[in-house]
């Protein structure tokens, strides 16, 4: 099972010894790992050289394959222990800057009230990213502005906020009562 979780930061790293250090194992026992794998599949899926290592063509097309399977493992994980803190009632809430209790107060306070049983646990997010299940994969719900059109990620619409855009006076938005969002996508912002 780890082995091709192995293999691909192998791949990944094209080197064997930072591959090791990345998965926090000894490099001798991560070149058996990779060994015991090509030994299964029955054809080398790297080629060592003295500055790491490169895919074989069959190494090459295995990774496809490594990479699906590599991720399903890891979803399927994070599915168990999404299931696990809904077993003992508990949900991990994700944020990024603000703890949503202080952003949203009457939030917060309306949730404790709907369910008291629930126990909340509060992680600090890294910076959003696209696409938005990458950066949400070890929490269950955040909040998040603007709705995100990730098809990975499930959307609840919880209140609508006014937003304003604060531009120079020489900027083409003066003089305007409103711009789309598809606007000011392009533009620079502070915040």
């Amino acid at each position: 099972r780890d082995q091709l979780r192995y293999f691909v930061t192998v791949a990944e790293e094209g080197q064997i010894t930072r591959a090791a250090q990345k998965l926090n194992i000894a490099q001798p026992a991560l070149s058996q790992a990779i060994a015991n794998l090509e030994s299964q599949v029955g054809f080398a899926l790297l080629e060592r050289h003295a500055r790491g290592v490169s895919l074989t063509p069959a190494g090459a097309a295995f990774l496809k394959s490594a990479l699906v399977a590599v991720a399903a493992e890891e979803e399927a994980e994070r599915i168990v222990e999404s299931l696990a803190r809904a077993m003992h009632g508990t949900i991990m809430f994700g944020y990024a800057g603000l703890p949503p209790w202080q952003m949203y107060p009457d939030l917060a306070e309306a949730f404790a009230a709907a369910y008291p049983d629930i126990k909340v646990v509060l992680k600090e997010l890294s910076f959003p990213s696209v696409p938005a299940s990458s950066w949400l994969v070890e929490v269950d719900v955040t909040l998040v502005s603007p709705l995100t059109s990730d098809p990975h990620v499930w959307v609840q619409p919880v209140r609508h906020e006014g937003r304003a855009v604060l531009v120079s006076s020489t900027h083409p938005f003066v003089g305007r009562s409103d711009v789309t969002v598809a606007e000011v996508l392009d533009e620079t912002f502070i915040a």
